[in-house]
């Protein structure tokens, strides 16, 4: 008898390892075509979110001779902010991007017209500045000061 269930074990052992070898197999060769990508059909309401926020960005920009994209939270929009408080501006305007359900979109069409997404962005006379960093560095140097005559604003 014992020499039985010790067959029948062995037998038992010999069809689960089979098939845990044919559960283990890939189910498709390895020169198989990969699956298609899906596309997806352009959202109406993103491109319309898209080119209200390129019309909005354009129009502060033109608008203000110092125009500042910023975040309420970011230490380098506080940094630029504060630069700018130290002048009588006659045309300033921030806008917090995270304070605006449209934020976003508005960064978005920002790193497209500058060579980055991050804030803060910038603006004198119409001209990209830069971030918080060149701010300061610029008014430390006295180039912002000349650029802020020559826009207009002081």
């Amino acid at each position: 008898m014992r020499s039985s269930f010790l067959t029948l074990i062995a037998v038992v052992s010999v069809l689960l390892a089979g098939s845990s070898f044919l559960l283990l197999r890939p189910s498709a060769p390895a020169s198989a075509p990969a699956p298609p990508t899906p596309t997806y059909p352009t959202n109406p309401l993103a491109m319309s979110a898209g080119s209200a926020a390129k019309q909005l960005v354009d129009k502060l920009i033109k608008e203000n001779i110092v125009m500042v994209f910023s975040k309420s939270y970011c230490p380098y929009c506080a940094k630029a902010k504060n630069v700018f408080a130290q002048y009588k501006l006659k045309s300033y305007k921030v806008l917090e991007l995270d304070e605006r359900d449209d934020g976003d979109a508005i960064q978005d069409y920002l790193g497209q017209i500058t060579p980055g997404r991050s804030v803060p962005r910038v603006f004198v006379g119409g001209q990209f500045l830069g971030g918080g960093d060149d701010t300061a560095a610029q008014h430390a140097n006295g180039q912002l000061k000349a650029k802020l005559e020559a826009a207009g604003a002081l």
